[in-house]
């Protein structure tokens, strides 16, 4: 990104750069020599806000983005780190990087809408759904419960 040609004033300067070093707005403004108070209007010019956003940009951009890249890999490599912890910043690193997780494969019954599926066709796929919701059903009975004519399981005898 090119330098931000808006010129600030000596003391506008001072601001912007005391802002973005962690002081809080009224303490910037007093170490650049404005009353404390005083950084509300700073903040509200258009000038100032711009640098201060260019300047949080580029403190991202050239020292805090790195720095929490070395991080992750530094966790990334501390065999003493969880396993999740791991993945985890191994998944924010590829993202970052671009590489994304491959999407699921669309099957071609998802393909073609409910409307234009033939009989056979929505048949077919009624089954394969059924079969899948019972490849997911968990039993919770209890083990060798057994009801009474007329009494629900678990009810008392």
């Amino acid at each position: 990104m090119a330098t931000l040609t808006t010129n600030l004033t000596e003391r506008e300067d001072a601001f912007v750069e005391l802002l973005c070093e962690g002081l809080s707005p009224g303490d910037a403004a007093s170490g650049a020599g404005y009353p404390a108070r005083s950084y509300i209007g700073l903040l509200q010019s258009p000038r100032v806000s711009r640098r201060v956003e260019w300047r949080m940009r580029s403190v991202i951009r050239n020292e805090l983005a790195p720095k929490a890249i070395r991080l992750l890999g530094r966790i990334l490599d501390d065999e003493s780190a969880s396993p999740k912890v791991r993945v985890q910043a191994a998944r924010f690193l590829l993202e970052r990087a671009g590489y994304v997780a491959p999407r699921a494969q669309i099957q071609e019954a998802a393909e073609k809408s409910i409307s234009a599926m033939t009989a056979e066709e929505l048949a077919s796929l009624v089954e394969k759904l059924e079969q899948e919701r019972a490849s997911r059903a968990k039993d919770v009975s209890a083990p060798n419960a057994q009801a009474m004519p007329g009494q629900a399981i678990g009810q008392a005898a």
